[in-house]
C-alpha cells in the first residue's frame, strides 16, 4: 500500500467493505500471496490468499459490514479495521480485523467478533463467570 496514511486507510476500509458485500478483489489486490489469517470461526488459520479470500467471504459476506474505524500503527507495520455486521437476528456486531502489514501489502490478519452472535447461538444460555482475584 502506497499513498498518504488517508490513501492507505481508505485502501483498507475499501477492501473489508467489499468484504462484506461478497467482493474480495480489493482484498488480494493488496495481500502477500502467503497472507496467513486467523478466524474465530472453527478457530482454524488460513493460509494463502485464495484461501483467506474464501475464509473471509464465508464469514463476512452478506453481513452488510460496514467499516467504522481504520486505525494504522505509528511503524505502518500495522493496522486495525473495526466494523459493525450484522449477525443472524439482524442485530449489529462489531467485527474487529488486526492486521501485520509488511512491504507495503497484508502479511497476516486475526478477526475477532462475538461467535454465539454472529452464529445465532443462545448467547443466554451461557454462564461465563469472571471473579477479580483482588476481591475475592
Amino acid at each position: 500500500m502506497t499513498g498518504t496514511p488517508d490513501d492507505r486507510r481508505a485502501l483498507l476500509a475499501r477492501a473489508f467493505d467489499e468484504l462484506g458485500h461478497g467482493d474480495a478483489t480489493t482484498l488480494r489486490d493488496i495481500s502477500a500471496p502467503n497472507v496467513s489469517w486467523w478466524l474465530p470461526l472453527g478457530g482454524s488459520e488460513h493460509r494463502g490468499i485464495t484461501d483467506v479470500a474464501d475464509a473471509l467471504l464465508s464469514a463476512l459476506a452478506g453481513k452488510g459490514a460496514v467499516t467504522e474505524t481504520v486505525l494504522l500503527g505509528a511503524d505502518s507495520g500495522s493496522a486495525v479495521v473495526e466494523q459493525l455486521g450484522r449477525d443472524t437476528r439482524g442485530s449489529s456486531t462489531p467485527v474487529t480485523s488486526v492486521l501485520t502489514l509488511r512491504d507495503g501489502v497484508i502479511a497476516a490478519g486475526r478477526t475477532y467478533l462475538d461467535v454465539a452472535a454472529w452464529l445465532g447461538e443462545n448467547a443466554g444460555a451461557r454462564t461465563d463467570t469472571v471473579t477479580d482475584a483482588r476481591h475475592g
